[in-house]
């Protein structure tokens, strides 16, 4: 975040009784509990220059970070009127020009404040380097050349280095500059907890989750409750999709630092990546009332209630969210949620059509493709369901027993029985011990060798032998298919009492099934 570089450089300042208050409020800062620091630089602001002029400028960035132009314009002009000859009435008033986009008038303040301080103040040259590293265009460059210059008048200042490295920082191609930079921070103040914590950042954006995880651990190591590094690590994980453990470090994050939007739109994330759709929407319905215009809350909750099924409220959310969004923002996950909703209310062709525009844009997807094959399943085009699902099992890394038997259902219902019988093979190779690919292996036999009952034989038997062993865990209508074949093949070869036995079990599935208890009283 933009003001991270500012506790680095308050603490140049920072002496004596005057270190305990102001630190108090920079601590505060740094850890995003932006109203207690708020309320602390406000106390300062009658306080002597030294301590009152960290103040104001730490106020009037407070504002500008919040975009209160008007607040922060208020701060830094009481603080010229109080202030005039001051070295940091100059830089606060070239930083708001820095935040209102004017690059000519912030230097022309600087360089005042740089004469004022006779070009050999380094703590005045931090300040000006702060100011461009925290403002929303910021300039790593300049701040560069001022540093080099501060770290000349004070080589031995481990905030200056630290300083440079977030400088290096905004390039992300200068990775190896800034760990210097942060390095030789450390080697001049080995309990420097922010430097670790940048290190770890720099390998974040670089994506080493793992030497980004040993430097994050390093800086909770000497303060586990660093905000700072609790934000950044838990979104290391949440990019890595180490979401349980993101979820447990951002929560830690949010005990401690105050609440914004951004940080709860943030959580929500990562609750729903957790797959914890409850807690999410919860958490968006809250986040509602304080942002009833963030159109990207409507999406979020058309996505949690489509996770829990509850369609029929998700369509609303999902409706509201594309009646507001420019269509160039529409994601390929938009059209894959509205569709699925759609299509699981009974819409099946509209929801098709958002399937289909969800693949044009991503076709690597695999669940979408689930969703492609069931919407046709409901519509019953099953050859091209049949292919949706082949489909996805091309692009799955590791494809279940249950992808493929959604696989066989689709060829046997689109009459293709040789490849139904071939798919339902492989289920029996990924989970032998279940009934379904038997059954499946059974029932297509039995459509392509309708004159032949041994070649479906097999199979009932084994799925028999499984409902003997295992009960009631074997869906009724399962077991009874059968039993039923295995019965009426004992009729056949005329072995009525095996055939009776068979007859029997179905009727203690399913007393009332007519053809059972006909049966049964012929063989008699």
């Amino acid at each position: 975040m933009k003001k991270l570089s500012s506790l680095s450089v308050a603490t140049l300042f920072a002496t004596g009784v005057f270190a305990q208050t102001v630190t108090d409020g920079l601590r505060a800062l740094d850890n995003d509990q932006l109203i207690k620091a708020k309320n602390t630089f406000q106390s300062l602001l009658g306080s002597k220059p030294e301590e009152a002029t960290i103040a104001y400028y730490q106020l009037a960035s407070l504002y500008m970070d919040q975009k209160t132009t008007d607040s922060a314009e208020l701060v830094v002009n009481r603080m010229q009127t109080a202030y005039p000859t001051n070295a940091m009435s100059k830089v606060a008033a070239g930083k708001l020009n820095l935040y209102k986009k004017n690059a000519t008038a912030a230097k022309i303040s600087f360089d005042e404040a740089l004469k004022i301080s006779a070009n050999k103040d380094a703590k005045v040259m931090a300040w000006i380097a702060d100011a461009y590293l925290t403002t929303e265009n910021t300039d790593g460059a300049a701040a560069l050349q001022v540093l080099a210059n501060a770290t000349k008048l004070d080589p031995k200042n481990a905030e200056l280095y630290l300083l440079t490295g977030d400088a290096h920082k905004l390039d992300l191609n200068s990775g190896g500059p800034a760990i210097t930079n942060y390095e030789k921070a450390i080697e001049l103040n080995a309990q420097l907890v922010k430097a670790n914590q940048r290190i770890g950042l720099v390998y974040s954006q670089a994506r080493n989750y793992q030497s980004s995880s040993e430097y994050f651990e390093k800086s909770l190591g000497m303060d586990a409750n660093y905000a700072p590094t609790l934000r950044d690590y838990a979104m290391l994980n949440y990019n890595f999709k180490q979401y349980e453990k993101s979820r447990a470090l951002y929560e830690k994050y949010l005990a401690i630092a105050d609440t914004t939007e951004l940080t709860l739109t943030r959580y929500v994330y990562i609750l729903f990546m957790c797959k914890d759709y409850p807690a999410a929407t919860a958490m968006i319905n809250t986040l509602m009332v304080r942002d009833a215009n963030n159109n990207l809350l409507n999406r979020l909750l058309a996505y949690s209630y489509a996770e829990q099924k509850q369609d029929s409220i998700g369509l609303t959310y999902m409706q509201k969210f594309l009646s507001k969004v420019e269509p160039s923002k529409i994601i390929p996950l938009d059209y894959r949620y509205h569709g699925r909703m759609l299509s699981r209310t009974g819409s099946d062709s509209l929801g098709i059509e958002q399937l289909k525009l969800a693949i044009q844009y991503d076709s690597t997807d695999a669940d979408m493709w689930q969703d492609m094959g069931e919407a046709l399943n409901r519509l019953k085009k099953y050859c091209e369901a049949a292919g949706a699902f082949k489909q996805k099992l091309s692009i799955s890394k590791n494809p279940s027993a249950l992808d493929y038997f959604y696989l066989t259902k689709a060829y046997y219902y689109c009459k293709d029985y040789a490849n139904a019988d071939s798919a339902a093979q492989v289920i029996i190779n990924l989970k032998a011990s279940s009934h379904i690919g038997w059954l499946w292996r059974g029932n297509a036999n039995a459509k392509m060798y309708t004159d032949d009952l041994e070649k479906p034989l097999p199979f009932y038997q084994r799925v028999a032998e499984i409902s003997d062993s295992t009960g009631a865990k074997i869906p009724n209508s399962d077991a009874i298919t059968a039993y039923r074949f295995l019965g009426v093949y004992n009729i056949k070869k005329e072995n009525n009492v095996l055939a009776k036995d068979y007859y029997n079990k179905i009727l203690a599935r399913d007393p009332k099934d007519a053809d059972a208890i006909e049966t049964m009283k012929r063989l008699k």
